[in-house]
């Protein structure tokens, strides 16, 4: 059976991603000493943005708790080691609803997202997988979804946002992207 999902370990690259019949790349960690960053982040509702290399983009989140704007930055630099790209843009958000509620696959090459607080975002670990096949991630892995724009011969990952219902926690969520060639 083709393998669709891969899961790496923190020390391992990221690099199956390339792999036709790999869609999704899941590493998991733990949240660990950014747990009370996170949480202060997540209460403070605002939503941060960088664009640019890795060390330019640690300058940006200057406002950051230093953990979180080391991890933000250690991500960016090994998502623009995995993609040879000199730049990307990065998005810390708060989410108190479910933005992307449809399943759907984005228009990237990879797309990185994980979550610091609150449910991880949901994908099907195949192109012919159904929603009853869904899978999340869990709280701080990281999962690198390959979008519409990664190659001719390969399939997308299919994702949304987890549901929201009053009570659940809001999401802090961490996006990474290529910058477009419009926007660099």
């Amino acid at each position: 059976m083709p393998m669709h999902a891969a899961s790496t370990l923190p020390d391992q690259p990221w690099t199956a991603i390339a792999d036709p019949q790999t869609c999704v790349i899941v590493e998991e960690r733990a949240l660990g000493a950014l747990a009370a960053d996170a949480a202060a982040l997540a209460a403070s509702g605002m939503v941060h943005r960088a664009q640019g290399s890795p060390a330019e983009i640690a300058l940006q989140l200057a406002a950051l708790p230093r953990g979180m704007r080391d991890d933000i930055a250690a991500l960016s630099s090994r998502y623009c080691a995995l993609l040879a790209i000199a730049a990307c843009r990065v998005r810390l958000e708060v989410l108190d609803r479910q933005p992307c509620w449809k399943w759907h696959a984005d228009y990237v090459r990879v797309r990185l997202l994980t979550t610091y607080t609150g449910a991880g975002t949901e994908y099907l670990p195949s192109p012919d997988a159904n929603e009853a096949m869904a899978q999340q991630l869990p709280l701080a892995a990281i999962g690198l979804f390959k979008g519409h724009r990664f190659a001719n011969d390969h399939a997308p990952c299919i994702h949304r946002s987890p549901p929201f219902g009053a009570g659940d926690p809001v999401r802090l969520l961490l996006v990474i992207d290529e910058v477009p060639a419009d926007d660099a």
